[in-house]
C-alpha cells in the first residue's frame, strides 16, 4: 500500500526503468488495522518523496528543483 505514496507524487511511477521498492516494519509498538497501517505508510512516504525533492542540492550539471525559480510576477 505504500506504493501509493510514489504514484501520488511522482509521475510517470513503475515504468519498466525506475525499480523502486517499499520495505516496512513494524516494533508492534501500535495496535492498528492493516488498512489504517498501510494509510499511514502511504502518506510517510509522499511525505519522503516531497521532502527528498525539495531538500536535494544540485549535482554537476544536473539542476536540483531549487535551483529553478519562479518568473517575476509582472
Amino acid at each position: 500500500m505504500a506504493h501509493n505514496g510514489l504514484a501520488r507524487t511522482i509521475f510517470p511511477v513503475h515504468t519498466m526503468f525506475d525499480g523502486e521498492t517499499v520495505f516496512a516494519m513494524t516494533t508492534r509498538g501500535v495496535d492498528a488495522s492493516v488498512d489504517l497501517a498501510g494509510m499511514w505508510a502511504a502518506e510517510t512516504l509522499a511525505y519522503a518523496i516531497i521532502n527528498a525533492v525539495t531538500a536535494a542540492e544540485s549535482a554537476g550539471a544536473v539542476p536540483a528543483a531549487r535551483d529553478w525559480t519562479a518568473p517575476p510576477s509582472q
